[in-house]
């Protein structure tokens, strides 16, 4: 929309991969020296760094978050397959090996012709006396775009099962996504969301019933008027001063209990920005806050 590109394309690999922005129609070299320009962004980055953080609610993206097949690839995992000539003893010891329920079948043009499952061997064998090779227990099965919506899709993935991944020049398969995958990718997003939920909760229910509202007008500089104002990232602020932080009768050490909330307040907002990448083990300072809300609070 603003006439970049970058090398790789950004919507490739983790958020943490490395990339590198051009004008659309410049050509990239394969220079790892800084360019002027490089340079003035680190330092931009530097000395945003170094400021304080933008409060949390300044954060919420522009955009709406889209989930796409391409997000949910392993970018290390080969495609096991089987070609349609194979034997099913063959696809059966694959399935085995790799304790899989499905393989690709593609033939020697590098075609894919559908998939070998132990559903439709059994399928097969019902039919037929002799199932010699995969091309008799071959199904059609669903695919999808590397860069398609996943959500329009899911009944489709609950009922089959499975769903096989095209490549980005759609040539090829570049992975399977199973109704399991998406079980365990939406648990990954949905499961930090709660999880600070309910730290905002019990923070919020704790400061409202102890700490005066012109204390926290005081202590966020005006910006919040009373408890049922604060966001997650304010929350740092009303408690620095141990004579506020007292107030909560909660027996923590000051500086520890502040910093978990400055932590929990970082994730909190590079969360907001709906990242479809995994989200990092650093992240389990939530579980750190929530274990000490929970020994203290423990109410439901």
């Amino acid at each position: 929309e603003n006439g970049l590109t970058t090398v790789p394309p950004f919507t490739e690999g983790w958020i943490g991969s490395s990339i590198r922005v051009f004008k659309s129609g410049v050509e990239a070299d394969d220079s790892t020296d800084e360019t002027a320009a490089e340079k003035l962004i680190d330092d931009e980055d530097s000395a945003q760094s170094e400021s304080e953080e933008p409060a949390d609610d300044e954060l919420v993206p522009d955009k709406p978050f889209t989930l796409r097949f391409g997000n949910l690839l392993r970018t290390d995992a080969a495609v096991v397959s089987v070609r349609p000539t194979d034997s099913i003893v063959l696809a059966r010891t694959l399935m085995l090996r790799h304790n899989y329920s499905q393989l690709a079948v593609i033939d020697d043009d590098a075609t894919f012709q559908g998939a070998v499952s132990w559903e439709s061997i059994a399928k097969a064998q019902m039919a037929h006396q002799a199932v010699p090779t995969v091309d008799q227990a071959k199904q059609t099965v669903p695919d999808a775009a590397y860069d398609e919506l996943v959500l329009p899709r899911i009944d489709e993935i609950s009922s089959r099962g499975f769903i096989f991944i095209r490549s980005r020049d759609g040539k090829t398969i570049a992975g399977i996504v199973t109704a399991a995958d998406l079980t365990n990718r939406f648990g990954e997003i949905a499961k930090p969301f709660t999880m600070i939920e309910e730290c905002e909760r019990r923070l919020h229910r704790r400061v409202k019933s102890r700490i005066a509202a012109d204390i926290i007008e005081g202590a966020t500089n005006k910006r919040h008027k009373d408890a049922d104002s604060l966001t997650f990232g304010a929350y740092a602020h009303v408690f620095k001063d141990e004579k506020h932080f007292l107030l909560l009768d909660w027996p923590l050490d000051n500086a520890q209990f502040v910093q978990q909330v400055k932590d929990v307040a970082g994730i909190r907002n590079k969360m907001m920005h709906f990242s479809p990448d995994p989200i990092p083990n650093e992240w389990g300072a939530i579980d750190g806050l929530l274990a000490m809300l929970h020994a203290v609070d423990p109410l439901p």
